[in-house]
């Protein structure tokens, strides 16, 4: 067999577990955002009030968010597989059983599991990532994965509205849970062939450590506090923070600042549900590929992408109601900002910790961040919007993108010498 032969051969358990991922990713928005999508159809449908529904939603939020941290610590401590595949038969069962009930109080005992099932997907995933992806393709594959969810976005609120007008809306979580079944064997199968033809892992094993490897490595996994001091990570958890509040805030009322301030009819929600994806991953593509070729801190991108994201809040701040072009191409690329910076801080950062054993926990841990920015934001952008109009809650869009763009820039150097150390 040639040198050609050769490199084609190791290429391929990277492209089956890059698309093993991204098929996984895919499948957990799939069986997670059908609930938003259906959402108007349940309630129209008198199985569930407002109010209830609304219920439901935060019991996943809240168990999704929880999750996180569960699914990190366990997901360096227990084979990463496990998880994901214990995730997958959950959610799996979540959603084939969702549409059984119809009232409120099982559907969120039903959902809020659900929202656990998700959350043991990431950290791991991100671990499996780390050992059997190569340094110099975990950016692209991760770019990949990012992609997939977006897609997948993109999918359920064009797809979900054709299944209610031909079926109902208990038909959405049954073919979600039957097409996660089918994702589930795949994941079975496909992971075997990676594992098959990648003898070992790119981590090395304890066994393979030597006495003094293993003492370190040790230390490392006891103190993790110390490490997240050190690298600077745990201040940029508050950047983190205004990360989610900026995205999931900016893509939960921008429809209703379109209607208020617009006159637009609240159908052209849906269109901004499709609109904000597919920028999103144009933006967050240019954005990787500057990381790749320039950057390669992924602190120093996240501090740039807040300030520009400042500069763009700051023109819709002086022409709010210029037109509704103008302020969809705006709002969307803020949002197209803050899924850069969540690549960069929640996906690339936590792979930085591979060497001490805590990708997983780390991943969890940046995700909590980011949904305590979400779920300020919930709440946060309404009573500002109500209290003191839209013109003040885009201000606070700039503050806050401004207050990110700080703690990013004071982290700049601790995080440069981390990496440089690892």
């Amino acid at each position: 067999m040639n040198e050609k032969d050769l490199t084609a051969r190791a290429r391929r358990p990277y492209i089956l577990m890059t698309a093993l991922a991204c098929l996984l990713y895919f499948t957990s928005y799939v069986t997670r955002l059908n609930y938003n999508a259906s959402l108007a159809d349940i309630v129209e449908s008198a199985v569930l009030s407002k109010s209830e529904a609304g219920i439901v939603s935060t019991a996943l939020f809240f168990s999704y968010g929880a999750g996180q941290i569960v699914s990190g610590i366990l997901g360096d401590k227990v084979r990463p597989q496990w998880l994901i595949l214990a995730g997958l038969i959950l959610t799996i069962a979540c959603n084939a059983v969702f549409p059984l009930f119809s009232s409120v109080a099982p559907m969120t005992a039903v959902w809020t599991v659900n929202g656990f099932a998700q959350a043991l997907f990431w950290p791991p995933l991100l671990k499996l990532l780390t050992q059997y992806i190569p340094a110099e393709k975990f950016s692209l594959a991760c770019f990949a994965i990012v992609a997939a969810s977006q897609i997948a976005t993109i999918v359920i609120y064009l797809l979900v509205p054709l299944v209610l007008v031909t079926l109902n809306w208990k038909s959405v979580f049954f073919i979600a849970a039957g097409f996660a079944a089918a994702v589930a064997a795949v994941w079975i199968v496909g992971l075997r062939a990676v594992q098959a033809r990648y003898p070992a892992p790119a981590m090395p094993e304890k066994a393979n450590l030597t006495a003094d490897e293993k003492g370190e490595s040790e230390e490392n996994k006891v103190r993790l506090a110390p490490l997240l001091i050190g690298s600077g990570l745990a201040f940029v958890l508050v950047a983190i923070a205004a990360q989610g509040f900026l995205k999931d805030g900016l893509t939960t009322w921008m429809p209703t600042y379109f209607a208020e301030v617009f006159g637009m009819e609240t159908s052209a929600s849906i269109l901004m549900n499709v609109a904000l994806p597919v920028c999103s991953i144009a933006g967050v593509y240019v954005i990787t590929l500057l990381y790749r070729r320039f950057f390669r801190n992924e602190v120093k991108v996240a501090s740039v992408c807040f300030a520009a994201a400042a500069g763009l809040s700051c023109l819709l701040y002086f022409f709010p109601d210029r037109s509704a072009a103008f302020t969809l191409v705006l709002s969307a690329l803020i949002v197209c900002l803050m899924h850069g910076i969540n690549l960069m801080l929640i996906t690339y950062a936590p792979g930085r910790f591979a060497a001490s054993g805590k990708v997983s926990t780390v991943s969890g841990i940046t995700n909590v961040a980011t949904y305590v920015g979400s779920a300020l934001s919930s709440y946060g952008i309404a009573l500002i919007a109500e209290k003191a109009g839209w013109s003040n809650t885009i201000l606070s869009w700039i503050f806050i993108a401004l207050g990110g763009a700080a703690v990013c820039i004071l982290c700049i150097r601790r995080w440069a010498r981390f990496i440089r150390k690892k």
